[in-house]
Order: structure tokens, then C-alpha cells, then sequence
């Protein structure tokens, strides 16, 4: 009972991983829906989650992006997925219920999120006709 943690100890954070179905739907960008303009989608996830949420994998780099003194990581060779990562399971899990809405395709014309996207990047670049 009168047990107190270090004052450096860190409990265990959730994680967890969700894969990018991009071998079943090569021409679709599952990358662009997900860090949206300029990282706002991303950003705007994390915040209202409080987690971290970042894409790993095969193809979640651009070609030569990556820094040369950078040991090699496995998780490079992987599928391309989300990662997520926060204090509570249920952080964790209402992120990756937002996720998920994001990796099921739609059709260009009926994509209200991507339409969403489009009207923020014309705003941020002063280009939105009304």
C-alpha cells in the first residue's frame, strides 16, 4: 500500500496495428485520406484521441526520403499500416475506429472526406472559389 512508482516510471502504452489494403485497392489513396492537407487529418486524429498515429511500411516513405545514417528497421519491409499508439486502450480504440472509416474505398463522387479535404487545401492555399 505504500508502494510509490519512481518518479521516471512510464506505464505501457496500447498500441495497435491496422493494415493499409492497398494491394486489394492499388490506385487508391488510402495515404492522402489519412495525413490529409498539409497533416491537418492526421493531426486533427490525434488530437481529438490523444495518440500518435503514423504510417509505417513498404511505400509510406517517399524514394530517397529516408535518412542514409538511419540503421535499418524490419519495419520498413512490412505491409503498409498505421500504427497507433496511446495511455488508454480506449484512445487507442476510438482512433482506430476513425481509421477505419477512412480505409474502406468510395467512390470519387460520393467521397464527402476527400471533398472535405480539398475545400481545407483551397483555403490554406488562398485558392478557394466560392
Amino acid at each position: 500500500p505504500g508502494f510509490t512508482p519512481p518518479p521516471d516510471f512510464k506505464p505501457a502504452r496500447k498500441t495497435r496495428k491496422i493494415l493499409i489494403p492497398v494491394a486489394e485497392y492499388p490506385g487508391y489513396n488510402f495515404f492522402g485520406l489519412i495525413i490529409g492537407p498539409r497533416g491537418n487529418t492526421q493531426k486533427k486524429m490525434q488530437q481529438e484521441t490523444n495518440t500518435n498515429i503514423a504510417i509505417r511500411g513498404r511505400g509510406s516513405m517517399k524514394p530517397g526520403g529516408a535518412d542514409p545514417n538511419k540503421p535499418y528497421d524490419p519495419v520498413d519491409d512490412e505491409p503498409m499500416h498505421v500504427l497507433i499508439t496511446g495511455d488508454t486502450q480506449r484512445q487507442v480504440d476510438a482512433a482506430a475506429k476513425m481509421i477505419e472509416e477512412l480505409l474502406v474505398p468510395v467512390d470519387e463522387d460520393n467521397n464527402e472526406h476527400k471533398k472535405r479535404q480539398l475545400k481545407e487545401l483551397a483555403e490554406i492555399n488562398g485558392t478557394l472559389r466560392v
